[in-house]
């Protein structure tokens, strides 16, 4: 091979060596603190949800979202639907110590990028601390409101990295004609709800007989469920690890049979060729397989935004359909403690430095040049607080009601992402547009948006794809510094854009206005976006829910609200799981608060699923403590509260 593998980082995995921040373990976790499943092939084959405390913790709730190419409306002309994808393998955390729920941290990689992502996969693994991975359960909810399914992990090291080829032939292990193994890989990823699996197998010293068993097993999960299995390209037919770097001869018994589908894509190792991908593509097509169901893989943690640079053209050449899709080793490197480092990276590789993907750049333009944007708004109701899942205090109605550790200490819990934008952030005019930690109508974050002044500015924000119907109502929280002339724009395919107005932010208060959409009923929306009308002077406002609704949706109250598991911490607050029963209508999530003993109330966390571990409540007075569970619908109507006390 090359020498550019996954292999060349599995040092620093399994010596747990972080290279970014990311892959710290939280420090100072309560008492009793779930964590996200791994094990070793022995463990995983005899788990059970019964028999695993923590895994009602480990539950992703949300229902993976339809997902559209989002024609009506391009940023940029060069991006062409319909070809390839995004695969990004991408790290949360270290394999051990990784909360299920999130932790009071506000510094936490808070993937946002989902418009650009075909699927994710939840990267770790190690000969120290396991070898199989099921994903965080926030990452998977987050993932599928984007409509981005998200793999678990199976990863077998390279000998001289600690991998050991008696993991393996437990991981292959043949009872009568079945591997108990397959049924299992099905059994825990519809438990946890997420959609598949990444196996990457580098321990060398394999035979065929193992290798034909990890065929049966890929084909034996694809075919007997909907968890669908990548496979990495590595250990090749006869057994060997001998890395290709293109689909042949060699590997392609891995990826599809005479008659049979043994997996529904391939990662391709980093030191390809041009022609390596024209071929493979080439040969895939002749197996029946779409060549954008190989991920030509290119190595961000180890080589930066250089190799995009150089190879990108490549794999999607100019004028010419692409040649296959592309697969993202670790974009999680963009992280840094450093917000606005961060920020500038994260900008850099997918819409470019400027952060607009409608603009081009002489040298890199983001992977928005290439990639068109998707979106999941295919339906009502849409709304968004433009949350992030992170922040330094939580707003109910535009207060923040965090509890004290939240404010203090800040928090991060990705299943409570709302939908992202589109576009960060496509504007023309002077606008300039951020998040607003500091300002929020519900959750962590609002829309931030700055124009200089005096022309007017336009901020486009989500795709769409959805008919309107005639009971559509719009719903906009804003509040200005000042006052703020603006209207939502409203893109449809059959003619220009039509301007909602919303009229004059009112100051430093929230305002919650509604405008009926029933004039544009029946035709396709296709992008909404903010519009600020010619203004004399510099306004600042921010928008801290967007929503398209028909009715306002009710929601029963949680039932049977239990404490699971309690502990007390060294400063004495106390460390609570708790689980409910769902009400019968559709719930969006779930928000936690202490009941104060003025009656107020604190947030202590929330999710998308029925169980959640507080991390730190402190008793009201000298004896007890009332927690209630609120359920927030899909239009963000809240229910009355399930409580217990403790």
């Amino acid at each position: 091979m090359r020498f550019l593998s996954l292999r060349t980082l599995a040092l620093a995995v399994v010596l747990s060596v972080p290279c970014q921040a990311q892959l710290i373990a939280p420090q100072g976790l309560p008492p009793g603190q779930p964590y996200a499943a791994t094990w070793f092939p022995e463990d995983f084959l005899a788990w059970t949800p019964e028999a695993d405390p923590d895994a009602p913790y480990n539950r992703a709730a949300v229902p993976l979202a339809q997902r559209s190419a989002a024609s009506g409306l391009r940023a940029n002309a060069h991006a062409r639907p319909g070809e390839a994808g995004v695969n990004a393998l991408s790290a949360f955390a270290t394999t051990n110590g990784n909360p299920s729920q999130g932790y009071l941290d506000l510094d936490y990689y808070a993937f946002a990028r989902w418009p650009y992502v075909e699927t994710l996969v939840f990267w770790g693994g190690s000969a120290a601390e396991g070898l199989i991975l099921a994903p965080n359960p926030g990452i998977v909810d987050a993932a599928h409101r984007h409509g981005v399914p998200v793999y678990g992990t199976v990863f077998f090291p390279p000998v001289v990295y600690g991998g050991n080829l008696d993991w393996v032939r437990q991981f292959v292990r043949r009872d009568g004609d079945t591997y108990p193994v397959a049924d299992q890989l099905i059994e825990v990823a519809e438990y946890f709800g997420f959609d598949g699996w990444f196996i990457n197998q580098e321990t060398e010293g394999a035979d065929p007989e193992i290798a034909r068993a990890f065929q049966e097993i890929a084909a034996h999960v694809e075919r007997r469920s909907h968890v669908q299995v990548e496979w990495y390209d590595a250990m090749v037919e006869a057994g060997p690890v001998f890395w290709q770097e293109r689909l042949n001869a060699w590997n392609d018994d891995f990826f599809q049979q005479p008659n049979r589908r043994v997996s529904s894509s391939m990662f391709l190792d980093f030191g390809w060729t041009a022609e390596d991908l024209e071929e493979s593509a080439a040969l895939a097509r002749r197996l029946g397989r779409s060549p954008y169901e190989l991920y030509a893989g290119i190595d961000y943690q180890a080589r930066g935004i250089g190799d995009f640079v150089a190879l990108a053209p490549q794999v999607f050449p100019e004028g010419r359909p692409h040649t296959t899709s592309l697969g993202i080793y670790r974009p999680d490197e963009t992280f840094s403690l450093d917000r606005d480092t961060f920020a500038a990276r994260e900008r850099e590789l997918w819409v470019g430095a400027d952060g607009d993907p409608s603009r081009e750049d002489d040298g890199w333009s983001g992977l928005a040049h290439y990639i068109p944007a998707a979106t999941s708004i295919t339906r009502l109701p849409f709304v968004t607080h433009f949350g992030v899942g992170q922040g330094t205090g939580y707003f109910v109605d535009g207060e923040n009601v965090a509890a004290p550790a939240w404010r203090a200490e800040g928090w991060n819990h990705l299943s409570l992402q709302d939908l992202q934008p589109t576009w960060k952030w496509w504007t023309e005019g002077t606008a300039s547009v951020r998040l607003d930690f500091e300002r929020a109508y519900q959750g962590g974050s609002s829309l931030r948006i700055e124009v200089a002044g005096p022309e007017a500015a336009h901020v486009r924000l989500f795709a769409t794809d959805l008919v309107l119907p005639e009971a559509a109502r719009l719903g906009v929280a804003h509040r200005a510094d000042g006052t703020a002339p603006f209207a939502v724009g409203l893109h449809f395919d059959t003619a220009p854009t039509e301007a909602v107005p919303i009229g004059f932010g009112a100051g430093a208060d929230w305002t919650l206005d509604h405008a009926n959409l029933a004039e544009f009923a029946g035709r396709r929306l296709v992008a909404i976006s903010v519009v600020v009308s010619t203004i004399d002077l510099p306004v600042a406002f921010n928008v801290g829910r967007l929503a398209i609704t028909e009715v306002e949706e009710t929601v029963g109250a949680p039932r049977d609200v239990t404490v699971e598991r309690r502990a007390e911490a060294d400063d004495g607050s106390l460390a609570v799981g708790l689980t409910w029963t769902a009400p019968d209508e559709p719930v969006d999530r779930y928000e936690v608060f202490h009941r104060l003993g003025d009656g107020r109330r604190a947030f202590v966390g929330g999710t998308s699923g029925t169980a959640y571990f507080v991390p730190a409540v402190r008793p009201t007075g000298d004896s007890e403590a009332v927690l209630e569970v609120v359920a927030v619908g899909r239009t963000g109507t809240r229910s009355a509260a399930g409580t217990v006390t403790l």
